[in-house]
């Protein structure tokens, strides 16, 4: 951590805008693709109801006249328009009589007619939950933990009598393709964002941090010499690093006030002492026949230091 703060603003400035557009395009990313599958999950599921709806009342004549071959018909018209450019509209649909036993399906290998349904798919042991809880007539929607399908259950009912139920299974992976088209959509549209606000940020950051550099390169000259007004490279505005900059350059000058007075007094007092060393030099012409005192050994003195 330690070489991180040691960093100089140049770069720590610029980097810490790349992070947080990072991590920003990151969330935003996910955040859209997550709203995409749910709405694409959702879309599928009001499908899936609207269909059971419809096959619903269609199957009622069949099953009042007990018409196996038109009730499988009916089941099996909405998978004849899957082609390669039409999704899969269901994984298969399969008919319940009233005793939870398979009416028809789809799938007749797999679910065989008079025949309990768990025996081929175990999820329907857990759905006989699902379809002991009806209370209304109405499409439901069932998932299973630890199941890879979504299970659209709606009775069949005729005259409030229920003839029996229809379910239909869609397997999770279904509309992955579709997700995966939109993730990549998405993962395209955040790199070329990346791409833009990244250089952007570095741009930015440097303009900001450059008055700080400015700044703190100015102050570092201080330490052997007070810099010339042409040295000195500081913005100076309304800011905060503006009136820094204003106030270092007021201190500058205070310094530079404070050099000249000190240079005056030196020279003032060596003046003083030149003009007290001419007057005891005068007194010892005037006096030849009179010793050197200890006053004008103590002034030689301090002009020998002068």
């Amino acid at each position: 951590m330690r070489p991180l703060r040691d960093l100089s603003f140049r770069y720590k400035i610029p980097l810490r805008g790349a992070v947080l557009v990072l991590i920003t395009a990151f969330l935003l990313s996910a955040s859209l693709i997550y709203r995409e599958y749910r709405d694409l999950k959702e879309d599928v599921i009001a499908t899936s109801a609207s269909l059971g709806r419809l096959l619903a009342k269609t199957l009622i004549t069949p099953m009042i006249h007990d018409d196996v071959w038109r009730a499988y018909e009916i089941i099996n018209s909405p998978f004849a328009a899957n082609g390669p450019d039409n999704p899969k509209i269901a994984d298969f649909i399969v008919v319940l009589d009233r005793r939870h036993q398979v009416y028809i399906a789809t799938h007749p290998g797999d679910y065989r007619m008079l025949t309990d349904p768990g025996r081929s798919n175990p999820d329907f042991n857990r759905l006989q939950d699902a379809l002991a809880s009806f209370r209304e007539f109405e499409s439901k929607t069932v998932e299973l933990d630890h199941s890879d399908r979504i299970y659209m259950v709606t009775p069949i009912v005729s005259d409030g009598v229920l003839l029996g139920t229809l379910v239909i299974g869609h397997s999770k992976s279904a509309f992955m393709p579709r997700f995966l088209d939109i993730a990549k959509s998405g993962g395209v549209v955040a790199l070329l964002v990346i791409a833009f606000l990244i250089p952007a940020s570095w741009y930015w950051a440097q303009r900001f941090a450059k008055p700080l550099v400015d700044l703190a390169d100015t102050m570092g000259k201080v330490k052997t010499s007070i810099p010339d007004d042409s040295e000195i490279r500081i913005e100076e505005s309304g800011d905060e690093i503006g009136r820094l900059g204003s106030a270092f350059k007021d201190m500058l000058q205070g310094l530079r006030e404070k050099e000249s007075l000190e240079k005056q007094m030196i020279l003032s007092e060596r003046l003083a002492a030149v003009g007290r060393l001419a007057a005891a030099i005068a007194h010892e012409i005037n006096n030849p026949l009179g010793g050197r005192s200890e006053e004008h050994t103590s002034e030689l003195q301090s002009l020998r230091h002068l």
